[in-house]
């Protein structure tokens, strides 16, 4: 992965760098006590492992900070080993050639974009694969008569993520019937 651009908002004695783009080569050139390590350090939080203090917060910002806000994002391109490694693991994602990694002030885990997809990483397994998946159902329906989709429970697909592939798949069964009767 190659960060070409990254911002950071409220980290310490950063306000909002703004979007900076990063080429092949970088360096950070300033007087001394101007932020260029906390500017590093703003970065190392796009590391799941590195955790957020509130001492790490802009005093500053106290109004903005009582929204969500990014703290640091970066904007990665990735090369095709990467893309592929995320497809395998991801199947439903169509091919990602981009990346965003943020963390924001109000949730602790890093959070994923690849492109117009929204994955966080929380929801395990499926990782936003769920809601993809029920928006393909979606999609799907809408593309069948009327009077068949209205006798199609739907209720299933706009609830949690299933607990197990068997209640999954059994439902996914139960859907395919009705739509063949």
């Amino acid at each position: 992965m190659r960060l070409r651009k990254f911002r950071v908002r409220a980290y310490r004695c950063i306000h909002d760098s703004g979007e900076i783009t990063v080429g092949d080569l970088a360096a950070f050139i300033g007087r001394n006590e101007s932020g260029k390590t906390t500017i590093l350090h703003a970065l190392t939080l796009l590391n799941k492992d590195e955790q957020i203090s509130q001492l790490d917060l802009c005093d500053e910002m106290d109004e903005e900070l009582k929204n969500e806000i990014r703290l640091a994002e970066g904007d990665f391109e990735l090369n095709q080993h990467e893309s592929n490694i995320i497809k395998e693991k991801f199947p439903g994602l169509p091919n990602i050639k981009r990346m965003k990694i943020f963390r924001t002030n109000k949730n602790p885990q890093v959070q994923y974009e690849f492109e117009d997809i929204k994955i966080n990483e929380d929801k395990n397994e499926g990782v936003d694969y769920w809601e993809n998946f029920s928006k393909q159902i979606f999609e799907f329906l809408d593309t069948i008569p009327n009077h068949l989709r209205i006798n199609i429970n739907t209720k299933f697909f706009e609830e949690e993520v299933p607990k197990n592939q068997e209640i999954l798949m059994m439902e996914w069964q139960k859907l395919i019937i009705k739509c063949r009767s």
